[in-house]
């Protein structure tokens, strides 16, 4: 493994002084050499965590709920990979990420955890069904969830345009029959469904859920750890109230209008995905019920 890093840090440095373009494919080619060795470092090591994926929209608050969880000692994760899970077998990808990008060489960690936002990154539902794989669905009010979008602007996310009402309606109303659609695949017993009112609202009531379907033996903590990539746009919530490093139940004003018809279209949307999810996953309330 160091003998790998030993090379391509030479390599590196030779091409410091090389043109813009060709030092942009190094470093591309240089990640991929190291994300290779430390996948092969973990197959040495041996120990191999299950596959946690949150699974939400856009403005959900789903960097939240990852910090919050990845602040656990038996969970590992950093944000979106935005790595493309077209087959089962994709889902082997996701361990080399997180070993390159926490620079581990083997993850004695209960669960790998990604999140996953958009329709283009998870094309194989069959792997929801998986004995390693529990799905976190989480959504949030649409009509905060549409201004929320509103107020990202378009420059933070290529993959469809926040400038518009039309632009953030119609990947809402996409994202939400997609998560629905998801649900006939699940495993019974791993999947779950949290609503971001329910983690700043209910945080005792949802910590105490999560814990209990993740059967975690450290609690839950309201105060959660940073790492190199929180804030970045890309990987999360790029705003500042991620550096909190704490719950902000009060939510921050948004004074942009949303109309009429627009509500209307994304609360239907919201309304079908969330009782659909309901009767397909463990919820908030019917596990703490059920201890």
């Amino acid at each position: 493994m160091s003998a790998v890093r030993q090379i391509a840090d030479q390599a590196k440095s030779l091409l410091k002084r090389s043109s813009p373009g060709l030092a942009k494919s190094f470093k591309t080619g240089y990640q991929q050499v190291l994300r290779k060795g430390y996948g092969t470092a973990l197959k040495l090591n041996g120990g191999k965590p299950k596959y946690l994926l949150i699974l939400g929209h856009m403005r959900s608050g789903s960097t939240l709920l990852l910090h919050l969880l990845n602040s656990n000692p038996a969970i590992i994760g950093y944000g979106e990979t935005h790595l493309h899970y077209k087959t089962a077998a994709d889902l082997e990808n996701l361990l080399p990420e997180l070993a390159y990008f926490f620079r581990k060489t083997s993850l004695p960690h209960k669960y790998a955890l990604d999140k996953v936002l958009h329709n283009s990154f998870l094309n194989d539902f069959s792997l929801l069904s998986r004995e390693d794989v529990y799905s976190l669905f989480l959504l949030r009010d649409p009509i905060r969830t549409m201004q929320s979008l509103r107020d990202l602007n378009s420059l933070h996310d290529p993959l469809f345009d926040t400038t518009t009402e039309n632009g953030c309606l119609t990947y809402l109303t996409e994202r939400l029959a997609r998560l629905e659609g998801m649900s006939s695949a699940v495993r019974p017993g791993q999947s779950l469904l949290v609503t971001y009112e329910d983690l700043v609202n209910h945080t005792e009531e949802s910590f105490s859920a999560l814990e209990q379907w993740l059967g975690l033996t450290h609690p839950l903590q309201e105060a959660y750890a940073l790492h190199r990539g929180s804030g970045q746009w890309g990987m999360g919530d790029g705003t500042d109230l991620i550096k909190s490093k704490k719950i902000q139940s009060k939510a921050r004003p948004l004074p942009i209008a949303v109309s009429q018809s627009a509500a209307e279209l994304a609360t239907a949307s919201y309304n079908r995905c969330h009782d659909t999810l309901s009767r397909s996953c463990e919820t908030i309330r019917a596990t703490t019920t059920a201890r």
